[in-house]
């Protein structure tokens, strides 16, 4: 609980990694971070909350994409942003995946 005076008197609560961004770093910087507070070899859900508009759609799938790979995050998803946001992540994330021959 945060006391009036707006800052938190739990320790734990001001160490979570970049709460923001979507960027390659950002998001293993989270990944890892909640792994080690976990201390867990893997995270069911990673969910991620806002659009970043910084970082292009392709560049967010890629890096939501390799936790993924690596085994650290077994599912993704997402809440928060416009229909549009999600169709536009959506499409990338098809376009990404590889084609079976």
């Amino acid at each position: 609980m945060i006391p009036p005076s707006g800052r938190s008197s739990n320790p734990v609560s001001t160490s979570y990694v970049n709460q923001s961004g979507l960027s390659r770093a950002a998001i293993f910087n989270v990944v890892n971070a909640s792994l080690a507070r976990l201390e867990s070899l893997y995270m069911d859900i990673l969910q991620i909350h806002r659009f970043d508009p910084s970082v292009t759609p392709e560049d967010t799938m890629k890096a939501l994409n390799d936790p993924v790979q690596s085994g650290k995050v077994h599912y993704i998803g997402a809440s928060s942003m416009r229909c549009w946001q999600f169709a536009m992540l959506n499409d990338v994330a098809a376009r990404m995946a590889p084609r079976s021959s």
